[in-house]
């Protein structure tokens, strides 16, 4: 048998494919279970380009030869991008804090520009409650903003305030003019959203200890719903969209000493800074520019995989666009200026990891073919490859599912394939604008644009046209192309690969309106960003407590869950927190509305009394002292299985989602006969359900609703009701009532909100 043929054949797949589950199967997922899984499918992957480029390109004449040689050198970009992924996730490093000896002088800085006070607020709170001395570490509000209602908070609060009248290099630019007036031997840097846990300069400065570490940067977590856990895979069930590079990547590059600075919740040595000219200001990107030179020049960086921190996510489709479109740009700049594969002072190990960050940013053009090249058949009948439909699954799925095993080893549960597939799809076309604009122009300034936080809308918003156009484009021309698809499949002949053709644009079709659901903006109508997360707390009335658990919370209220609905005529409780060494902060609100869910269980929302000043800084401490975000509750995993769970995640937004109340207090059905008096008029009926705050009825014939209140009689007891809407159904009249007043009857009445 001639070699090519052995290579052609589907043994190597299977061969490799039964490899790979016998690893799966019998090896740990850590150490060299994830390896050998890992490289296997490399080799899968490996094989699969090499069998794409000598056996499936379509050279009949110089327009399909261009579409094959296009889809080819995308799909080598991928396999480019999967081995600098593989390369930097090998082997991931898991260091514990040091013992403290001595505490070095820190100079904390939060850099603002317009963000909210209230959010800056939330961050000054918690670097000023560091567990170490108050003597070590100063708080600097860093104000680009130059705002006097900024000046006045951080008087209020007591960390001291830096302006600057030349606003030039953005945030560079604004943390080296506060470096020229602090002298702290450590500088912290937190955007103005990251708010700090006591413990953070506890267990980041012990590593300075050693003279050559110039850098220790921390996890980033963030306490709210990123675009995609809001719009498309609601209630966290998948983790936010830059956990993969936080828990793994950054833990990887750490072994080869090259992770660096995120740009917030790190910690650097100010000589190491001045021994490079402070914080680089010739790009955008700053934090990964600053750390390549820094690890030029020998320093050491080390990586911490742990939360100490918590911060915004951007709350809007432009605002996430915006962001990464920045960092595009930034990473292009840096490309050009300071190319990492021929930067003296860099080892082979770190020019390999910062050439795979910035090698990331320009998946947005690959990405693009991939989701039109199915309609150079479909539209055009000119097919991007050559192959026979068994060929192409032995050697695409082979490499394609073998993928998906060595990730979800390396990744745990934080990224799938199909995640990782919407992700790319909703930023390919502003990436890869971005990083043409930072090839082209890097030697020249650009501005930088400071991601919004805090966003507030009273109603269902849309992106603009200039975030989506280009996918609402590729959409139409999906559907016109499936359309044309399936007109070719119900012929007299269809051609090969037209069922591969139809399999992939579907796909896409799906990719693409996942990536169009978060340009519809869910409702933000609260003043005060909430942060979401899981602790316990107490509900109290006059009589009774309460066991239940805080889902989110703010200044201003609270998602709070508990065993059973709230039945009681009492609106106004008390939530009780705990705080350190067992004090307890009560706080005084009032129920606006609750939830039933399907497991018998509610939640309320409760909002909060006006607190005093030491209340409220209390409640920001105990709310964002450790880490309540629950990364394990992302229940959607990276193995095949999950990616079709994603899958059918995305495919179930298509409709709209009902609640089952969202109600005051929840209403219970009911059957009881009743009557209804009105101007001398008395109407007999039936109730539907009924609450503390409301009821339903249904009177036989048709019913007007009029604005007067009314009395409605439920065996004994008596109501003052004023009617709110009704509408007609087989021959009835269903109405709805406010209940404005018992007249007689109370105990019977509180008995009916029993739940039976």
């Amino acid at each position: 048998m001639h070699s090519l043929d052995l290579f052609y054949s589907p043994l190597p797949s299977l061969l490799i494919s039964a490899a790979l589950l016998v690893v799966v199967c019998l090896l740990s997922w850590r150490g060299k279970g994830r390896k050998i899984a890992l490289g296997l499918s490399i080799l899968l992957f490996a094989r699969y380009i090499v069998w794409r480029g000598v056996y499936t390109l379509n050279l009949e004449d110089s327009l399909t030869t261009s579409i094959s040689l296009v889809l080819l050198v995308a799909e080598i970009y991928g396999f480019i991008q999967f081995l600098l992924f593989s390369y930097q996730a090998w082997a991931p490093t898991d260091r514990q804090s040091p013992a403290i000896d001595t505490y070095p002088s820190v100079d904390i800085m939060v850099t603002v520009v317009d963000e909210p006070l209230y959010i800056l607020k939330r961050t000054l709170i918690g670097c000023m409650a560091q567990d170490y001395p108050d003597d070590r570490f100063n708080v600097y509000v860093l104000d680009d903003g130059q705002r006097e209602e900024t000046k006045a908070l951080a008087a209020e609060l007591g960390v001291s305030y830096l302006s600057r009248a030349d606003l030039v290099n953005a945030k560079a630019g604004n943390l080296n003019a506060a470096m020229q007036r602090t002298s702290g031997d450590l500088i912290v840097v937190f955007d103005v959203d990251h708010v700090p846990f006591p413990s953070f300069l506890k267990k980041t400065v012990g590593f300075f200890v050693d003279e050559e570490v110039a850098v220790v940067q921390t996890a980033q977590d963030f306490y709210n719903e990123d675009i995609f856990q809001r719009s498309v895979a609601p209630g966290r069930r998948v983790f936010n969209e830059q956990a993969l590079f936080f828990r793994i990547l950054q833990a990887g590059r750490d072994r080869h000493n090259s992770a660096f600075f995120a740009g917030s919740s790190g910690v650097l040595r100010r000589s190491a800074l001045e021994g490079i000219g402070g914080f680089q200001t010739e790009t955008i990107t700053e934090d990964i520019h600053t750390s390549l030179l820094l690890h030029s020049k020998g320093y050491k960086s080390v990586y911490l995989n742990e939360t100490l921190a918590s911060g915004l996510m951007p709350e809007t489709f432009e605002a996430h666009t915006r962001q990464r479109a920045r960092w595009a740009t930034g990473t292009a700049q840096v490309l050009i200026r300071e190319n990492p594969l021929f930067k003296r002072g860099l080892t082979w190990a770190q020019r390999i990891d910062y050439f795979g960050s910035i090698h990331y940013f320009f998946f947005g053009l690959p990405r693009i073919v991939f989701l039109i090249a199915p309609l150079s058949w479909l539209l055009f009948s000119i097919p991007a490859l050559k192959s026979d439909t068994i060929a192409l699954i032995n050697f695409f799925f082979s490499a394609y599912i073998s993928s998906l095993v060595a990730i979800q080893m390396i990744s745990g549960n934080t990224r799938n394939a199909f995640w990782s597939d919407v992700h790319e799809t909703v930023m390919c076309f502003a990436v890869t604008a971005a990083a043409f604009v930072g090839v082209f122009s890097a030697n020249k300034r650009r501005p930088f644009h400071v991601t919004p936080k805090g966003t507030r809308s009273e109603t269902r918003t849309y992106a603009s046209i200039s975030s989506v156009g280009w996918h609402v484009a590729v959409f139409g021309l999906l559907i016109f192309g499936i359309a044309s698809g399936v007109m070719q499949w119900n012929g007299p002949n269809p051609a090969p690969g037209l069922a591969i053709s139809l399999w992939w644009a579907c796909f896409n079709l799906v990719l693409i309106t996942a990536a169009i659901l978060p340009a519809r903006e869910q409702p933000q109508l609260r003043d005060f960003v909430r942060r979401t997360g899981r602790f316990p707390c107490l509900i109290l009335d006059d009589s009774n407590q309460t066991d239940a658990e805080i889902l989110d919370v703010s200044e201003s209220g609270a998602a709070i869950r508990i065993a059973a609905p709230w039945y009681s005529l009492q609106k106004h409780i008390r939530v009780a927190f705990r705080l350190e060494e067992d004090e307890v902060l009560t706080v005084e609100g009032t129920i606006v509305r609750q939830e039933l869910e399907e497991t018998g269980e509610a939640t309320i929302g409760v909002q909060f009394e006006e607190l005093d000043e030491p209340d409220a800084q209390a409640l920001i401490r105990t709310s964002f002292s450790t880490p309540h975000t629950n990364l394990e509750d992302a229940s959607v995993g990276a193995s095949v299985f999950g990616s079709l769970r994603s899958l059918i995640s995305v495919l179930s937004r298509f409709r709209e989602q009902l609640r089952l109340s969202r109600r005051r207090t929840p209403r219970l059905p009911q059957a009881k006969a009743c009557r209804l008096e009105l101007e001398g008029t008395v109407l007999q009926g039936r109730i539907r359900d009924i609450s503390f705050s409301g009821v339903s009825a249904v009177f036989p014939g048709s019913y007007e609703v009029r604005s007067q209140a009314s009395v409605l009689t439920i065996e004994d007891v008596a109501l003052t009701v004023s009617p709110i809407e009704s509408f007609g159904r087989g021959g009835e009249t269903i109405v709805r009532f406010r209940v404005e007043s018992i007249l007689k009857g109370a105990p019977t009445w509180q008995a009916w909100h029993q739940p039976s």
